[in-house]
């Protein structure tokens, strides 16, 4: 009956939302932060288990799938490439006087006339927009139920580039065609896996991306604090999942391909996500994003990378032991048989960049500079722990160290009221950055996010949108950054524009 009742339990809360944005570096929680730290408890839990503890136990689950994003997220050479196209992307609108809205279509209307740096920046913008849409899951259902119930993944990948986004909602063989022409030119394609998810429920689209990878990886962590904290096998976890098929699917497929099995799914799992992750050749090796370097390395998506390495777990020693020395082990083993440079070396050349990055500038005075700190941080904790750093990172100590790492950068959020929790407001910039330049690349006009709650809602929600906020911190005051940022940049509404001329 205890068993039985706790599952139930489980499977509710596995029903709950949490929120991480990446590109807004925030949590939105049912709770408040203190709340969420304060629910964190040891393991294992007593049994039998009270409401009261089984409750809090719930509560952090939450806030583990959540932090283990952010953590992921400071800690791979990806969430690097993200900020840094970010930093391209304001450097290269700062080097115009003026833009006009929106600024990716009114390029690409005379694109045969764009000077070069009109052309840097289009191409800057094309990978920044390539980039949000790698950190979105892209799930579709394609087919009505089979006759008999299954779980079959096929792989399929398409060509793409962010030159594509243009033609983005064109025909596959429009995409296939525009891939030709490109090659011919010489310009490099990547290649974008599809898995096709075949259940009892139906069949099921899921482009393999970035968002999988992390929600994937944050279901891991779930699982092994269920695991240490109430003794459940991970099979026996996997059973409770009642989420989409897009949480799940690469534990599926793992288990599926008999690349490993329940007993070392979690740390095999773990470290094949992390690889694709830390593979990122723009960031390791300056990679140009559209043609291969002299090395005949291109650019990549991590979708590929991650494929790529499974495969290679034939060819390598299982983890038999879960231990630190194991998982480092068997990490430089795969990346090896994959044709991938070392753990370690991927980690030092990650957090070299990211302190290039920070030592150009002040941080504290520059826009995105928190962010930039906090990857830098996390980036020279990871450096300490070497090839075994995937065993410790779903650990509650090393969740709790990123509460520190990150601080420069989080803002934490209730996803009911939409109000920001211990914000500060200095961190404005990493929390509205993102939209503004969305807005510019493809709207007719910038409105702050803030006022629409997105995050969350700012002091000035609900006025008319030329009513600017000016937010009170300890240090003084920090005003929104919308007027800052059209005017810092030159950038003009269409409709402004057109009335002017």
């Amino acid at each position: 009956m205890y068993q039985t009742d706790l599952k139930r339990r489980l499977a509710e809360y596995l029903r709950e939302d949490g929120r991480y944005s990446p590109f807004t570096y925030t949590i939105g929680l049912r709770s408040s932060i203190l709340d969420a730290e304060a629910s964190i408890r040891s393991y294992p839990l007593p049994n039998p288990l009270s409401n009261e503890d089984l409750s809090e136990f719930l509560r952090s689950l939450t806030f583990f799938h959540e932090w283990a994003h952010l953590c992921q997220f400071l800690t791979t050479a990806y969430g690097l490439r993200v900020l840094r196209y970010t930093i391209v992307c304001l450097r290269n609108l700062s080097r115009c006087e003026s833009w006009q809205m929106p600024i990716v279509s009114t390029l690409l209307n005379r694109l045969t006339a764009l000077s070069a740096h009109e052309m840097t920046t289009l191409e800057g913008a094309l990978i920044f927009l390539d980039a949000m849409d790698q950190l979105r899951l892209d799930v579709s259902s394609v087919s009505t139920p089979p006759m008999e119930p299954r779980n079959v993944i096929d792989v399929e990948f398409l060509p793409w580039s962010p030159h594509f986004i243009p033609i983005a909602h064109q025909s596959l063989q429009r995409h296939r065609d525009f891939a030709e022409e490109m090659v011919n030119r010489g310009t490099h394609i990547r290649k974008l896996p599809v898995l096709h998810f075949r259940t009892a429920k139906g069949e099921y689209r899921i482009v393999l991306n970035v968002a999988v990878l992390m929600e994937a990886y944050a279901v891991l962590v779930e699982m092994n604090h269920i695991y240490n904290a109430l003794g459940l096998s991970a099979e026996e976890v996997f059973t409770l999942l009642p989420k989409g098929d897009e949480y799940h699917v690469l534990i599926v497929y793992m288990i599926y391909m008999n690349y490993c099995d329940w007993s070392n799914l979690l740390p095999t799992l773990g470290v094949c996500i992390d690889a694709a992750m830390m593979y990122d050749p723009f960031v390791l090796y300056d990679v140009p994003w559209d043609v291969s370097d002299e090395q005949g390395r291109g650019d990549q998506y991590p979708g590929e990378t991650f494929l790529t390495i499974c495969g290679a777990l034939r060819n390598t020693a299982p983890i038999t032991e879960h231990t630190p020395e194991d998982t480092s082990r068997f990490y430089k083993e795969l990346c090896a048989n994959a044709g991938l440079p070392a753990p370690e070396w991927m980690a030092t050349r990650s957090s070299e960049v990211a302190n290039s990055i920070l030592n150009q500038s002040r941080w504290q005075d520059t826009l995105m500079g928190c962010a930039v700190k906090a990857h830098a941080d996390a980036l020279n904790f990871r450096c300490d722990t070497g090839a075994a750093f995937p065993h410790f990172l779903p650990t509650t100590g090393w969740l709790n160290e990123f509460v520190q790492l990150a601080g420069p950068a989080v803002s934490f959020f209730d996803l009911g009221t939409r109000q920001p929790n211990l914000f500060d407001p200095r961190k404005v910039d990493a929390v509205t950055v993102h939209s503004l330049l969305l807005q510019a690349f493809v709207s007719s006009d910038i409105q702050c996010p803030l006022k629409e709650g997105d995050p969350f809602y700012c002091p000035s929600a609900g006025l008319p949108h030329a009513s600017e906020c000016v937010w009170r911190h300890e240090g003084g005051t920090r005003e929104c950054l919308l007027g800052t940022f059209i005017h810092a940049f030159g950038i003009s509404p269409a409709e402004r524009r057109e009335h002017r001329e």
